[in-house]
């Protein structure tokens, strides 16, 4: 009887480690038409008017380089046109220990939706983690946005040292 099954049993297993990668192929594929996110190495700020002009979704804004969900269909055009234009990893996605004034009470669903990370929640104000994105859309909307640290990462890590 093991004999009988065993086979039978071993063209299953195969057949599902196929279909297994034909699923992750179809999903790399379909992944393959989203936007991707890469770092755009800029040389000054009037560089960032230009990539926001563009229509481009930037996410963090540094000195040196931007953070952009760019269309596969323009990633080419950025390689030709002299951008230096790489793979964002997760460190270069710089988030801002930023203070919020001027919302009410039933904004802080929005803000929690729209993805600010709240810390603290005051009477007069908001304390709360953003990427430059969610900064940008706040002030945009009326908010009194004041960034009380540009790296919300390095602030608790000096924080909890001089403790």
């Amino acid at each position: 009887m093991f004999k009988q099954i065993f086979p039978v049993a071993l063209i299953v297993f195969f057949a599902g480690c196929q279909a297994s990668q034909d699923n992750g192929n179809e999903t790399q594929v379909r992944d393959m038409s989203l936007p991707q996110m890469k770092k755009i190495m800029i040389k000054d700020a009037s560089q960032v008017d230009s990539l926001r002009a563009t229509g481009l979704d930037l996410i963090t804004i540094e000195k040196k380089y931007v953070i952009a969900r760019v269309p596969i269909a323009q990633i080419e055009a950025f390689d030709q046109g002299k951008l230096q234009v790489s793979n964002a990893s997760e460190l270069d996605f710089v988030r801002r220990l930023i203070e919020v004034r001027g919302w009410a009470k039933e904004d802080l669903t929005a803000f929690a939706e729209m993805g600010l990370d709240i810390w603290e929640v005051q009477e007069d104000k908001l304390i709360a983690q953003a990427v430059d994105k969610y900064i940008h859309l706040l002030r945009s909307e009326g908010y009194s946005v004041k960034i009380i640290a540009k790296n919300s990462l390095e602030a608790v890590k000096k924080q909890t040292a001089d403790k």
